[in-house]
């Protein structure tokens, strides 16, 4: 994985009018009025080996399109991984949610069966690690 191409500004718009004519042909307009966001791709990604970090330039053209969506904001798809900088970036660019995935569930499993551990140990009656034993 080396590189990684942003949301174009036209699918970005084309899958709002998409998603917005989908929703008034089922006479669900004033549902789709509260849709807030759009996930798209700012250029981010990480795999196996490396990460690709946000670069605001390849972006700047999708951030520009949030002009053209009114009440929009974007969900950066893939963030994982980015560093203090490229969040902020992410966030000052109109990226207002940052999609996590995989470190962050591991790491909650894991802090959540290190209370069940620790719940095993210290109070009667808990069990022996039943969060554990539920999940594997």
């Amino acid at each position: 994985l080396d590189a990684i191409t942003p949301t174009s500004p036209e699918a970005a718009r084309q899958t709002h009018a998409i998603h917005a004519q989908a929703f008034q042909t089922a006479g669900l307009e004033s549902a789709f009025s509260r849709v807030i966001g759009l996930v798209v791709q700012p250029g981010v990604e990480f795999g196996n080996q490396n990460v690709i970090f946000y670069d605001r330039t390849k972006a700047s053209d999708l951030a520009a399109t949030l002009s053209t969506l009114p009440s929009l904001i974007f969900e950066a798809h893939s963030t994982d991984y980015q560093g203090e900088r490229p969040l902020r970036e992410l966030v000052e660019d109109g990226f207002a949610v940052l999609k996590v995935g995989p470190e962050l569930t591991f790491k909650l499993r894991e802090a959540l069966y290190a209370l069940d551990l620790i719940a095993s140990d210290l109070v009667p009656g808990y069990g022996e690690r039943p969060l554990y034993h539920a999940m594997e």
